[in-house]
């Protein structure tokens, strides 16, 4: 599977396609556009950090995605320490994903071009389950919130800026969170086109 290392980081000049993953406490950047994520499996995350080398870590995420045209499909990310996902790119699709228990939103989105989450089941997070804070909205119909009632009931997870929603889903995605990954990942990995410090338990500044 080229592009793919569980021991650190490695540069990639073209798409790259990762699939059937599960993983413990770990996390996976993508920065390479085009890429496609399938069948991926990510739980329990620790508070790993993203940063260059003399700046000052980003926004985390089990899932961080800074290149536009990424797909993600049947990815269920659980128990992250922050964001299940962190979109940073236009036109990037999510579908039949799962982002539910993570310490804060479900899907963050900070380039909202373009990005289509459907099918996916949002629900049991801190914050809400999508939250952009880009311009435009994000197209987030049909998706399970955790409620019958959608994203604006008062058990469900919620949205926050601009995230069209209706309609939704009055019951779980079909589907969704429910494949089983086969292979092994216990470390964070990246896929990237451009330097780019992966820090994990103990991150270095």
């Amino acid at each position: 599977m080229p592009g793919w290392t569980p021991s650190g980081c490695r540069r990639e000049s073209h798409p790259v396609h990762i699939e059937n993953v599960v993983g413990t406490a770990s996390a996976l950047i993508i920065d390479a556009s085009g890429s496609h994520l399938s069948r991926l499996w990510l739980n329990g995350t620790r508070k790993s950090r993203v940063g260059t080398p003399r700046g000052p870590p980003l926004d985390t995420a089990t899932v961080i995605v800074r290149a536009p045209g990424t797909v993600l499909n049947d990815v269920v990310v659980r128990g992250a320490a922050r964001h299940g996902f962190l979109l940073h790119a236009a036109n990037i699709r999510l579908s039949r994903c799962e982002a539910s228990a993570n310490a804060a939103d479900g899907v963050h989105v900070t380039e909202a071009t373009g990005v289509q989450i459907t099918a996916c089941n949002l629900f049991g997070n801190a914050g809400p389950g999508v939250n952009n804070t880009g311009m435009g909205a994000v197209d987030a119909r049909d998706n399970w919130w955790g409620s019958p009632a959608g994203p604006t009931a008062a058990n469900s997870d919620g949205v926050a800026g601009l995230v069209d929603y209706v309609p939704y889903l009055d019951s779980p995605a079909a589907g969704a969170g429910t494949l089983a990954p086969i292979r092994a990942l216990s470390s964070p990995i990246a896929i990237r086109t451009k330097p780019l410090w992966a820090l994990h338990s103990r991150p270095r500044l």
